[in-house]
């Protein structure tokens, strides 16, 4: 009770630059309060110093930060020729994909289980160009 007393006397005549949390280690009950609290108070206090110094003009001068943001409303421009080799990039792959045997139908036809063994590194070789 007494160092209870004590603690609520100092948050009565603290400063303003002076905080108190209470927390638990064995519950981690307040650290995180108390961890960001103290990011956001250092995070001031650079920016701060940042000001003071004139880094912060600096910055501002190779900035070019544009006021009018571009419509909602405007649809994606894609070049004709991109959307060709993308059309025939999923045509190749919609017949790739047709062709393409199922691992059980290859072990069936290789010997069936136990006689087949499935390449692994089938995918990752690469073709003759």
């Amino acid at each position: 009770p007494r160092g209870r007393a004590l603690l609520d006397s100092m948050k009565n005549v603290a400063d303003e630059g002076v905080y108190f949390f209470e927390t638990s280690c064995a519950t981690r009950e307040g650290v995180d309060a108390a961890r960001s609290k103290a990011c956001d108070l250092l995070l001031d206090k650079r920016v701060e110093q940042k000001v003071k110094q004139g880094k912060a003009e600096t910055l501002r001068n190779r900035l070019h930060i544009v006021g009018k943001p571009a419509p909602e409303s405007r649809p994606p421009c894609i070049p004709t020729a991109v959307q060709k080799a993308k059309d025939a990039d999923a045509a190749m792959a919609d017949e790739e994909e047709k062709e393409e045997m199922l691992e059980k139908q290859r072990m069936e036809e290789l010997g069936g289980a136990g006689v087949y063994s499935v390449d692994m590194w089938k995918r990752a070789q690469l073709e003759d160009s």
